[in-house]
């Protein structure tokens, strides 16, 4: 509210209802905000609109405030569901909009102009924009159904961190550098095709400023081979593993280089969450991930479809076509989030709202020029179809290929393994998607939203006796079936000795324990800990066996680079910690007059003693 003015705020309030009092605009504004956050007051808001505010209400949720988004395209969305009559210019509706305080207005400078946009804050409280919007499919029963499991992908998850430590695992090393980037900086970053190279060169049209396209292939995987080979069983194939691995990275679960190195306190703090919070930080990540490409499993699916891009653009990166991908991503989930939740969705009735304003599939499909008015004849990067460049713009079947194919992986890929889509084929082909939870967490309505009761009963009844089997001070579970949080309190008390894809094998470890004690857990923690996460009760032999580990635990102490500090009298221990930072500092207090400090907190306490006029003594140490 920083570019209102006074007498806007006083006629929102008047359009709304509500009184207010003062006459600074700081005062206004603070009685507004509460009452504008209100779900009810939203909810009540909307329902004051008439249907056309309403369809360029839903078109601005379709649309988001995206650069390039322009109002001709606010207009022809809002107009599938009919004609707007009642103003010649759209831009009309969303001042309405605004002021009701149901939509705010971008930078007023800005090449080109950017539209209106519903806040998330605003648009987590309104009805799903596309509830009853759209025809519901003909036949429910019909093809194929695959219902989602929320929990895969983030068990799967829990395993692949584990087993990549265990043996080290190396990433697979880059692609050779072609010669000729030496004498060409268009070739610098990306990925070639060897063939395609020498084919040009042959036919001496690699100049600085010919008219061709190179084809990008897509990226490989990042593990090797082998690792692949004993790491896709457990996350359901090998492009799970590869969307594992990009947001285990994008999470800092995985620090980046060769070979594969786990953080431990992020892993930890992650295995802390509860399945759903589990859940719910992958999908964020898939949001945001800009290391993750949607594209390549299209292109290794389809050999006929080829990614292209343009050979005179030498300031085009493989960063700023990931930032385009992204882009894309996010059109379709923002569209997919305004659909309600649990309600199956005809996709044939879904794609003519894309179509509506996503008609490009290349680097200016939204991209325009800050100095002219026109989009550029050749975009950067572009898809091919055989030997012919699509033109999803003029052709139905080209859009299907493209925008239309790109959306299908999204549902039936990251999606469905993330249990945020149910989905229906038909003849082999994705027909009919039901959402479960995706607006809940695009739109922040809910940190964690719970999974749906089939899929909790389901993950009840696997979680039997059968998945774990204890013999002495052996613990074999099954991986998949038991929480992050079992896996976690098994990591305190044993170390993981095999790992197979549906055997983990843990032993009883003193030092496990004793690890687990330093960091400050205790055996009661621990026994309430495996009342909660495991399916069986502790067997009385390793509750003894943590029982005297623990007893065991500290009664003799070895430190290494520490500092003794001895004092005069038996107050001067108070004194100190009174006027320095000694509290801070301390690894242990042996007496009333013997305490120890990290050998690197020496020189602080010595000033800090010095300037609270003390004079400490320091003996020079025995190395």
């Amino acid at each position: 509210m920083e570019n209102w003015k006074v007498q806007s705020l006083r006629q929102l309030a008047k359009k709304r209802g509500w009184k207010v009092k003062g006459t600074r605009k700081v005062d206004i504004a603070a009685q507004l905000i509460p009452k504008l956050n209100d779900p009810d007051e939203i909810i009540k808001a909307y329902h004051t609109l008439n249907n056309e505010h309403r369809r360029v209400a839903r078109a601005m949720s379709l649309l988001g405030n995206d650069e390039g988004v322009t109002q001709e395209d606010l207009r022809n969305l809002a107009e599938y569901w009919g004609e707007l009559k009642s103003h010649k210019h759209v831009g009309t509706y969303t001042r309405h909009l605004r002021e009701l305080g149901l939509a705010l207005s971008v930078e007023e400078y800005h090449y080109p102009p950017l539209i209106s946009y519903i806040p998330s804050l605003i648009q987590q409280h309104l009805p799903p924009p596309l509830a009853q919007a759209l025809p519901e499919p003909n036949n429910e029963s019909d093809g194929d159904l695959r219902l989602a499991d929320p929990y895969a992908l983030s068990r799967a998850a829990v395993q692949t961190t584990m087993l990549l430590e265990h043996p080290p695992t190396s990433l697979r090393p880059p692609m050779p550098r072609p010669r000729l980037e030496k004498f060409f900086k268009q070739l610098q970053e990306w990925d070639y095709v060897p063939e395609e190279l020498i084919a040009y060169k042959k036919q001496g049209k690699l100049q600085h400023y010919a008219r061709i396209y190179l084809t990008v292939p897509p990226a490989a995987y990042s593990l090797p081979d082998e690792a692949i080979e004993r790491l896709s069983p457990i996350a359901g194939g090998v492009e799970q593993l590869q969307f594992i691995y990009t947001l285990l990275l994008e999470g800092n679960l995985i620090q980046p280089g060769s070979p594969v190195t786990i953080w431990p306190e992020v892993k930890e703090r992650f295995l802390r969450l509860s399945e759903d919070a589990q859940r719910a930080t992958l999908a964020r990540l898939y949001f945001a991930a800009r290391q993750w490409n949607d594209l390549w499993p299209l292109l290794r699916q389809d050999k006929n479809l080829r990614l292209e891009r343009n050979w005179n653009t030498t300031y085009f990166k493989p960063s700023t076509l990931q930032k385009h991908l992204h882009r894309f991503r996010q059109v379709t989930l923002r569209v997919l989030a305004c659909l309600p939740d649990n309600t199956w969705t005809s996709l044939p009735e879904l794609y003519p709202i894309f179509r509506r304003f996503w008609q490009r599939f290349d680097a200016d499909a939204w991209e325009i020029s800050p100095y002219h008015s026109y989009r550029r004849s050749e975009p950067d990067w572009r898809l091919a179809y055989g030997d012919a460049p699509l033109q999803p713009d003029k052709d139905t079947q080209d859009w299907d290929r493209a925008q239309g194919a790109f959306i299908r992986y999204v549902l039936s890929g990251p999606l469905h393994w993330l249990g945020l889509s149910d989905l229906r084929f038909e003849n082999n082909r994705l027909s009919a998607i039901r959402l479960q939870g995706l607006s809940d967490l695009f739109w922040d309505k809910s940190d964690s939203p719970p999974a749906p009761r089939r899929a909790v009963s389901r993950a009840a009844k696997e979680a039997s006796e059968t998945t774990v089997v204890i013999e002495d001070l052996t613990i074999k579970v099954k991986p998949s079936a038991i929480s992050a949080q079992a896996h976690t309190l098994l990591d305190k008390i044993a170390l993981l000795t095999e790992a197979a894809p549906e055997q983990f094998t843990y032993d009883l470890n003193i030092n496990a324990l004793h690890q687990s004690l330093e960091a400050g857990e205790s055996v009661e923690n621990i026994l309430a800990a495996w009342r909660q996460a495991m399916p069986l009760k502790m067997p009385p032999a390793i509750q003894q066996k943590l029982q005297e580990w623990q007893q065991a635990y500290g009664q003799a102490r070895i430190y290494q680079n520490i500092t003794l500090i001895e004092f005069a009298d038996d107050h001067a221990l108070a004194e100190m910690k009174a006027v320095t930072s000694l509290e801070d500092h301390l690894i242990a207090e042996i007496s009333p007059r013997l305490v120890l400090i990290s050998k690197d907190s020496t020189q602080i306490l010595s000033a800090e003693l010095e300037k609270a006029g003390y004079t400490p003594k320091l003996t020079a140490s025995a190395d």
